[in-house]
């Protein structure tokens, strides 16, 4: 006896399939570049650049001025100085291995000076004084 299969049920059949695995690995890839968006290191490295950024931007205001970090940094360690900013975790002190600390690089024109240093803290400021930056805790409201 010989069976005759239906071509066309094993044509949908197949496209059924084929559009499952398309969708299961279209899934698995967008939790996978989700994991990593919401990472420690990516988080760190984004603040990292967003601090060097806001220095850059502090050497082309003319005049003194403070401006604070809108985010709560109280997780991290801080530490800046004439040409890097570097975020070191507080809450994996396990991870002492190297490239687990975030850096940044700025550049700064002649005659200007940047520093300081930020432990645990939830609120960051930098403030410029004449040609002098600085990293520090936010006082006052």
């Amino acid at each position: 006896m010989i069976i005759k299969m239906n071509k066309k049920g094993d044509s949908i059949l197949l496209v059924l399939f084929e559009v499952l695995a398309v969708v299961l690995i279209a899934f698995t890839m967008i939790r996978i570049a989700q994991g990593f968006a919401s990472s420690e290191t990516v988080i760190k490295q984004n603040t990292a650049q967003d601090i060097a950024l806001m220095v850059n931007t502090l050497v082309g205001v003319p005049g003194d001025a403070i401006v604070e970090y809108p985010a709560n940094l109280s997780n991290y360690n801080l530490v800046m100085d004439s040409t890097s900013i570097t975020l070191k975790s507080i809450s994996l002190p396990e991870l002492k291995k190297p490239g687990v600390d975030r850096t940044a690089y700025f550049y700064l024109p002649n005659g200007y000076t940047a520093g300081g240093i930020l432990e645990a803290k939830s609120r960051l400021c930098l403030e410029k004084k004449s040609k002098s930056i600085t990293l520090g805790e936010c006082h006052g409201p």
